[in-house]
């Protein structure tokens, strides 16, 4: 077997690995882990929690979602923005353990870092105002007023994809009675 060819045997199974790593579900989160940190720079505060193993993992996927942000901000892309943001807009900030809280969900994990919120004058004023009450998190208040927000470009989208499926099913069905007629003839 040549070089070349082994070469690309091996691309095929890199590229097979990375399909496969994609597709593969998410880890379930062990809340046992549970951490609250501080993010800070300068005095700007960001409070978070995760139960990722370390804080830098944490840190870098702050950093990461920051960065696809910002090259994605002013596309058609649907990107969502996140208070940490304030803080790397001034530099890269540190990131600390205030509290190790083992917990048996995800609940009892926001009402740990909503705690904190409420201690410090921080950037995530949202949650201060509005701590997350247990198995609620405003997601449907949220998607009522996305969808609100954006029915024109819904009804839109349906309409074309309706008239586009009309002019299909009339081609077809056009297609079939020529066929038929030729067919008669012969």
């Amino acid at each position: 077997m040549g070089r070349g060819v082994s070469k690309c045997i091996f691309q095929n199974d890199l590229n097979n690995y990375t399909q496969l790593k994609t597709t593969m579900p998410k880890t379930i989160p062990n809340y046992q882990q549970g951490k609250v940190y501080k993010m800070t720079i300068g005095d700007l505060i960001y409070i978070g929690s995760t139960c990722q193993k370390y804080l830098c993992q944490r840190l870098t996927a702050h950093t990461k979602a920051y960065n696809y942000w910002v090259k994605n901000k002013d596309t058609q892309k649907k990107v969502c923005y996140m208070t940490s943001y304030e803080l790397y807009k001034i530099g890269k900030p540190t990131i600390t353990l205030l509290e190790s809280c083992p917990c048996n969900s995800k609940d009892e994990l926001l009402a740990y870092e909503c705690k904190y919120i409420q201690q410090f004058k921080c950037v995530n004023q949202r949650m201060k105002e509005n701590p997350p009450m247990v198995g609620q998190f405003n997601r449907k208040e949220y998607e009522k007023q996305y969808k609100e927000q954006h029915m024109d470009a819904y009804k839109a989208s349906y309409r074309k994809s309706y008239e586009k499926r009309r002019r299909v099913e009339r081609l077809t069905l056009f297609i079939h009675k020529h066929i038929e007629f030729v067919q008669n003839r012969i």
